[in-house]
């Protein structure tokens, strides 16, 4: 794919696809790829984290990214992802009681959870 021809590329990544969208921003960023790359990673595991600190650090990865998770997530230790985002100043938004589907067992605030993070993709698009 000729990916230079974009000058925005958005990765809405979940779970173990945040570790693919964070090694393929990598890849690209080494490539010179395009322009802007744009990242929300919803309920990121583990290996995500080196890709957000390289996102973080680098000069043209990861131009935006925001971290979604909830605090029941069961696939990723709530307060090590909230720790490290503070750590490494990238935006983090972990909602009450979300497990891994950032689900909280309540329709009316699951689905005012995904209209919250629909409007920060519109946002940054």
């Amino acid at each position: 794919m000729d990916w230079e021809k974009y000058d925005q590329i958005a990765f809405v990544s979940k779970s173990v696809g945040t570790v693919a969208a964070g090694f393929l921003t990598r890849r690209l960023a080494e490539t010179g790829g395009c322009v802007q790359i744009v990242n929300l990673f919803l309920t990121p595991i583990e290996p995500t984290l080196k890709y957000l600190t390289e996102a973080k650090n680098g000069t043209k990865m990861g131009s935006s990214q925001i971290v979604f998770s909830g605090t029941a997530d069961q696939w990723m230790e709530p307060e090590l992802l909230a720790d490290f985002c503070r750590k490494h100043g990238i935006e983090h938004h972990a909602y009450a009681g979300g497990n891994h589907s950032i689900e909280t067992g309540h329709v009316l605030r699951d689905v005012e959870i995904a209209k919250e993070i629909v409007g920060f993709y519109e946002k940054l698009l």
